[in-house]
């Protein structure tokens, strides 16, 4: 996990224990690692109990800071999911240079950079790694994944779901959550580490390709 989102991470926990407990003494930073750990690890349920009689447990992908009535009086479930917070970001689509858009919920910014693929060497042309600007519409939004997204990849026969997708990359639970995916009115052209769509790739023809570029904040 990159360090700027461990360290949101490590905020939410402390901020949904006070939430449940009414102060945070007692928390130390090894329950904090419990707790993540509890978020990382591949089974779907777990349980973890945490100073003052507050409970943390995970059911499938979702963690839930609780207390029992017998240790006082009841408090509402807090739950924290991968990365602490869903984001829906709306991309300016750039006509030449790049556009930028900040993802602070994962520490992240993303570039999406113009290029000239008319003037692209054959070779470079024939790898799949860039979106056609003239096939994305507005709105163009970039967004955490939802249950249920699915697209075709370019160089696939049949859609698939990210879920299947995040299977086959071995990618971790807590991290499937804030998985960054790019729209273009409505449907998916681009994920984070995976081929672009197919309807969208740039291909032969393609004048003006867009590459989508990472940093940290």
């Amino acid at each position: 996990m990159p360090a700027a989102l461990a360290a949101l991470t490590e905020r939410l926990i402390r901020r949904l224990y006070e939430d449940v407990r009414g102060e945070r003494r007692g928390l130390t930073a090894k329950h904090i690692q419990q707790v993540m750990h509890l978020a990382r690890v591949s089974t779907g349920s777990g349980r973890l109990e945490l100073p003052n009689s507050i409970v943390v447990e995970r059911i499938f992908d979702e963690l839930i800071f609780w207390r029992p009535r017998a240790a006082g009086r009841a408090s509402r479930p807090q739950l924290i999911a991968g990365p602490p917070a869903d984001y829906r970001y709306v991309v300016s689509l750039p006509e030449g240079g790049a556009s930028t858009v900040s993802v602070p919920e994962l520490g992240r910014c993303f570039r999406l950079k113009v290029i000239d693929w008319s003037g692209m060497p054959r070779e470079t042309k024939s790898s799949p790694v860039a979106l056609d600007a003239d096939l994305l519409a507005a709105p163009l939004v970039l967004r955490n994944w939802q249950p249920g997204d699915a697209y075709r990849p370019v160089g696939r026969r049949r859609v698939l779901k990210l879920k299947e997708m995040f299977l086959a990359r071995h990618i971790p639970r807590s991290e499937r959550r804030g998985w960054p995916v790019l729209e273009s009115a409505g449907c998916i052209a681009w994920v984070r580490g995976m081929a672009p769509a197919s309807e969208f790739c740039a291909r032969e023809g393609t004048r003006a390709g867009i590459v989508i570029e990472e940093d940290r904040l």
